[in-house]
């Protein structure tokens, strides 16, 4: 019963269906999974048309919050048009809680119609599908609460264009060999963009593009991974109280990062890694509408002996902060007294100075988990102790969260600890378990316990109905299902609401589409 609880929490896996293990292409990349079914194209507009689909189709579900529709196990490579696009999977209008899975989405025609496309909807997860050689992989326009997770975009156009939307998080995807873009997320007011991989983008070189987050409202720019990209690592533009942490960037072939009008926004814990600056534009570029930024605790990496670090147009701009400013491999200073931070400053450009370069680069290396405990059950009048196996060059604090209240915090140790969180009350309880080091880098994880009296049957925790269990560890905000491990804030992973809790259906009007 427990086993299942876990499984509905990150929506079970409905693998019926004909074995189908399609070609790949010329390029050879294995696809996630090899029990598809083959289906033709899908264009589903309405909640009504919805509910009658999956009746039609023997799909999962109900389309609550609790018991999403489930759109699975699907091969595509065919399309429909709408709208005068063609495209393989359309929904339009949408509100149900419905998940799109587990499916391969493969253009028959390279670089030809859009994957997957979402228009007017709200409550979408789309996740661990593999999507592949499309003019447009992902397209999403006027949607709320959509959640983008542990997908394959690769060898596409363009990867994923998302605009005129409200709460969108990118999780754990990996796009990669993206001719034009991997991704332009515009006029969106909440994105959660975190633990990315975005690699080989922009590769047409007689068509220039860029990875670009423009006009969000609310952005959260974490440990993603940008590698090789040939031109822009990323461009932000009118942005405003951004945090953008802990990102990796190596070699992309012009500006790491390119700001337009970003403004009071914190760039801290960054890597930034050119092996052969002299043939590369630079780090960051503001332009004169760029200021009041913070950038500190970055380290700027230039292995070739030629190459400078370049970041341009920076006036406005803070490069410390509480004392502690950026790690060049180029500065030359000392640091006699041996407190971390050069004895002389280091000069960005003219009037731009960094008053606190640090002598050693900002560790970045998060405590490695051996192992933990990931579902435990104990009687009402038990002590609940939840243990873990975990090393770190500094441990320091470990904190409980439950439902992001803090719960317990102590100090934690390399090798073997345990948290006692004394009695708890019967029923389903999810923490978030997370170790911390002496430079804030942290590891996390959850843990799912059970608590239960054995002595009263009807105890919920007892219960045999799934749904029912389901239901105690859901709430109307976010639902810990899995951890990212990163710094600086709580890589949560969610299935719907990131933004505070459910919101009623709203009616859009239609906004013009962005080609």
């Amino acid at each position: 019963m427990k086993q299942k609880i876990l499984f509905f929490l990150i929506l079970l896996c409905m693998t019926q269906g004909l074995l189908f293990n399609p070609t790949v292409g010329e390029i050879d990349k294995p696809s996630l999974k090899l029990n598809y079914v083959p289906h033709d194209p899908i264009l589903i507009d309405g909640d009504v048309q919805l509910n009658q689909t999956v009746l039609n189709e023997g799909w999962s579900g109900s389309g609550t919050e609790n018991d999403p529709y489930i759109i699975d196990d699907l091969y595509i490579s065919e399309t429909v048009l709408v709208d005068g696009v063609p495209i393989s999977l359309t929904l339009k209008n949408i509100n149900q809680h419905t998940v799109i899975r587990d499916n391969l989405l493969k253009s028959t025609t390279k670089y030809y119609g859009y994957g997957i496309h979402l228009f007017g909807c709200s409550n979408i997860t789309i996740m661990n599908n593999d999507i592949e050689f499309y003019a447009m992989a992902l397209y999403v326009l006027n949607s709320d609460d959509v959640t983008i997770m542990r997908n394959t975009i690769f060898d596409n156009t363009r990867g994923c264009y998302t605009g005129d939307s409200e709460a969108v998080i990118f999780e754990e995807n990996t796009f990669t060999n993206s001719s034009r873009y991997s991704f332009y997320i515009a006029q969106t007011e909440e994105v959660i963009f975190q633990s990315n991989t975005i690699k080989f983008s922009a590769t047409d070189p007689s068509s220039p593009a860029w990875n670009a987050l423009e006009q969000i409202t609310s952005l959260i720019l974490f440990n993603n991974t940008f590698t090789e990209i040939y031109t822009y690592g990323l461009l932000l533009n009118i942005i405003s109280d951004a945090q953008i942490i802990s990102n990796t960037f190596v070699e992309c072939a012009n500006w790491d990062i390119a700001a337009y009008s970003v403004t009071s926004s914190n760039i801290t814990r960054n890597q930034f890694i050119k092996t052969d600056a002299t043939s590369y534009s630079g780090n960051i570029f503001f332009n004169d509408l760029s200021t009041t930024n913070i950038i500190y605790e970055n380290n700027f990496e230039v292995v070739s002996p030629n190459g400078e670090h370049v970041l341009t147009h920076s006036i406005g701009n803070l490069f410390y902060n509480n004392g502690r400013g950026n790690y060049y491999s180029k500065y030359s200073g000392v640091d006699d007294n041996g407190d971390g931070i050069g004895d002389t400053s280091y000069t960005i450009q003219p009037d731009v100075i960094d008053d606190y370069p640090l002598i050693k680069p900002v560790d970045l290396l998060r405590p490695v988990l051996t192992s933990h405990d990931s579902e435990l059950t104990f009687e009402r009048d038990d002590d609940v102790v939840i243990s873990w196996v975990a090393t770190d060059d500094n441990p320091t604090d470990y904190k409980v969260y439950e439902e992001h209240s803090l719960v317990k915090s102590d100090k934690w140790i390399n090798g073997t600890n345990e948290a006692d969180l004394g009695n708890l009350s019967i029923g389903i309880h999810v923490f978030t378990i997370k170790l911390l080091d002496i430079d804030s880098n942290y590891a996390s994880f959850n843990v799912t316990v059970f608590v239960q009296d054995t002595s009263d049957p009807t105890s919920p925790s007892n219960s045999t109905d799934p749904l029912g269990d389901l239901g105690a560890l859901l709430s109307d905000n976010i639902v810990p299902i899995a951890a990212v491990s990163g710094v600086g804030i709580v890589s949560i992973l969610t299935l719907r609401r990131a933004f505070g809790g459910k919101k009623k259906p709203k009616t859009r009007k239609p906004k013009k589409k962005k080609k």
